[in-house]
């Protein structure tokens, strides 16, 4: 009796979620928030998503709530592939973005001449949905694709509008890293904007992505913040951007971080060591050396207003930096207790445009940083996670979305159960 109970609540739980939550898929004809854009990636940039059953998918991959509270990316499939789903009637399976080898081939030049055609070939901007909207996007994906444009149906719901510039990366040769951090001059595209929306009373919250494309080989890609919480000024080149920043303090910002965690245990924080396996031109670097962390530092020249200034005068501002203009001068540190070193400049080589290409489908992968303390064991150690992080954290992230077979396959036989019971 306590397990026909136990079935039947089960059920009903999650049978109201399966009923709201039916996007990315569309649901009774009513539009959902994972349709395609106007603007549409060329196929030649991205791969085709498949499963990892190794199923075709016969929908847009997207998360949802009911499936572990939209952890992970799904797709309806084809064929009967993959498991059965009982509240929806169809059969599903996760989704995995897999490279597509062509694309990736090519060098890296050529690779980033189609990523600026996209951005200089679509003006315009996007727009700033609900943040609240995040929570039914997976956020493995942000970490697992590794592909230079955002998958079919997903959106920015942080850093949703901004300029983007090409760049120019002269590193020293006193620099002792490898790949991307290595002494020479690397090119690639700066994407700079507020994490939120503008008003009179936001500030701004600067953050960019930092993506340099590489020969035969995947690019790499970091973010980096000033705080989550922003800066009452407007002048979005007042404060040092780092890939490690503070754990957040106000509850809705919480909230965000802590749908971070569903991929890693350190959401404040991103790796670098991608970036130092592989340098431009392809060529790999055994051993390779990458630094603990990364800061952007305004040069001191270029400054915005403290004041308001609205989004389209934000933009207007990026525009009016002269090519040749050093955004940020590059330092580093080795490790959590070394000194703060010169890794060289950032300098534009290009106008900074807006772009809704740029808005709604360049893409820029977030690494784990339990990658660079599983490569770093004596950085963990020596760090206060904690403090640091927002929670003790070890360099095993959680699960990836590959490992929820069993947990899904659990409920799906206790619907099954129910089912046969009534």
């Amino acid at each position: 009796m306590m397990n026909r109970v136990f079935v039947f609540s089960a059920f009903f739980l999650l049978f109201p979620i399966a009923c709201l939550s039916a996007c990315p898929f569309k649901h009774n004809g009513g539009p959902c928030p994972h349709d395609e854009h106007e603007v549409k990636a060329p196929p030649a940039m991205q791969g085709t998503p498949t499963t990892v059953s190794g199923c075709a998918c016969d929908s847009e991959c997207g998360a949802t709530l009911d499936f572990g509270q939209a952890t992970c990316d799904w797709c309806y499939t084809k064929d009967k592939c993959g498991h059965y789903s009982y509240t929806r009637g169809k059969y599903y399976d996760y989704c995995v973005y897999p490279n597509n080898d062509n694309y990736e081939a090519q060098t890296w030049n050529q690779k980033l001449d189609q990523i600026w055609a996209q951005i200089v070939g679509n003006p315009g901007s996007g727009v700033y949905p609900n943040q609240l909207g995040l929570l039914s996007e997976s956020i493995q994906t942000s970490f697992d694709d590794m592909w230079d444009v955002m998958p079919a149906g997903r959106k920015k719901y942080i850093h949703s509008i901004g300029a983007v510039c090409k760049v120019k990366w002269d590193i020293p040769s006193t620099s002792n890293y490898t790949g991307i951090f290595a002494p020479g001059s690397w090119e690639g595209v700066i994407r700079l904007g507020s994490a939120k929306a503008i008003d009179e009373s936001s500030g701004v919250t600067p953050g960019i992505g930092i993506k340099f494309t590489r020969t035969n080989y995947t690019s790499t890609n970091w973010v980096a913040l000033y705080t989550l919480e922003g800066q009452d000024s407007y002048n979005f080149f007042k404060n040092t951007l780092s890939n490690h920043i503070p754990p957040p303090t106000t509850t809705i910002l919480k909230t965000l971080a802590k749908k971070f965690e569903q991929a890693s245990n350190c959401p404040t924080q991103v790796g670098l060591s991608d970036g130092a396996k592989v340098d431009q031109n392809g060529n790999k670097a055994i051993p390779f050396n990458f630094p603990f962390q990364l800061f952007h530092v305004p040069n001191g020249d270029l400054n915005f207003p403290d004041t308001y200034i609205s989004q389209a005068d934000m933009l207007q501002k990026f525009s009016e930096v002269k090519v040749g203009t050093t955004l940020y001068k590059m330092q580093a540190k080795a490790s959590p207790g070394s000194p703060v070193e010169d890794l060289g400049s950032l300098v534009t080589t290009s106008q900074c445009v807006a772009s809704k290409w740029g808005d709604e489908h360049l893409y820029f992968r977030h690494q784990r940083i339990e990658e660079d303390w599983e490569i770093r064991p004596n950085w963990l150690k020596s760090i206060d996670t904690p403090k640091l992080c927002g929670q003790t954290a070890s360099s095993v992230p959680p699960k990836r979305c590959a490992n929820y077979e069993d947990k899904i396959e659990y409920i799906n036989a206790i619907l099954s159960q129910n089912l046969t019971l009534q």
